[in-house]
């Protein structure tokens, strides 16, 4: 399994004085499967919306959690589509 991922943050919303107050989280993941006589490929994107936090160490590990149950989510999916696959 050959594993290509893309993770984006972008400002969605800024406040009065331009300082960002959302974002939007992306995760791409494109899975290429190869075996013998098996070869596919398999795009997932999941996506977050988020807010800003006043704490910079509380929004760090807030984004790390959110970045970790995206990937959770991808790695179920293609979970998913090897089995149905068989």
């Amino acid at each position: 399994i050959v594993i290509n991922s893309k993770y984006t943050k972008i400002v969605t919303a800024k406040n009065t004085t331009g300082a960002a107050t959302n974002y939007k989280i992306t995760i791409k993941t494109t899975f290429t499967v190869t075996s013998v006589n098996y070869k596919n490929e398999f795009t997932y994107k999941e996506n977050f919306d988020m807010q800003n936090f006043l704490d910079r160490f509380e929004e760090k590990d807030y984004e790390k959690n959110i970045k970790d149950n995206l990937t959770n989510i991808i790695s179920r999916k293609l979970i998913l589509q090897l089995f149905q696959n068989q």
